[in-house]
């Protein structure tokens, strides 16, 4: 059984200044999509498999054919979140799960404070 490491992934749609939507990715993935040290070719090989994964899915099943054109063609994340991966994953080796949660209250700025002034303890 190959090692596995877990991916998390934040994908926003974002119009002007403000995040309208976003997702978070959860994944783990095997030692042939993670590359320690190198984040840049991490996403890369995720999104590669991934696209090369769907394609396949589209092309082999009514399910996959009829999710595409819903979509107008032009499939993306958006698409993916509410259907089930695991008829994906099949065309997917290095990516053992995937999951995507819906961030569905908005967002905060990294930099929003969560403690502003601490007062002593009177002990």
């Amino acid at each position: 059984m190959p090692k596995t490491h877990k991916m998390y992934l934040l994908v926003v749609q974002q119009e002007k200044i403000s995040i309208t939507c976003a997702l978070v990715i959860k994944a783990d993935v095997t030692e042939g999509i993670f590359h320690p040290g190198n984040q840049e070719g991490t996403h890369e090989a995720f999104i590669n498999e991934l696209r090369s994964g769907v394609a396949a899915w589209v092309r082999q099943t009514d399910e996959g054919r009829q999710t595409y054109e819903y979509a107008g063609t032009a499939m993306n994340f958006g698409d993916l979140a509410g259907i089930p991966m695991e008829p994906i994953l099949k065309h997917c080796p290095n990516i053992k799960s995937l999951e995507f949660i819906d961030v569905e209250h908005g967002a905060l700025s990294y930099d929003t404070s969560v403690c502003n002034e601490v007062e002593e303890d009177e002990t």
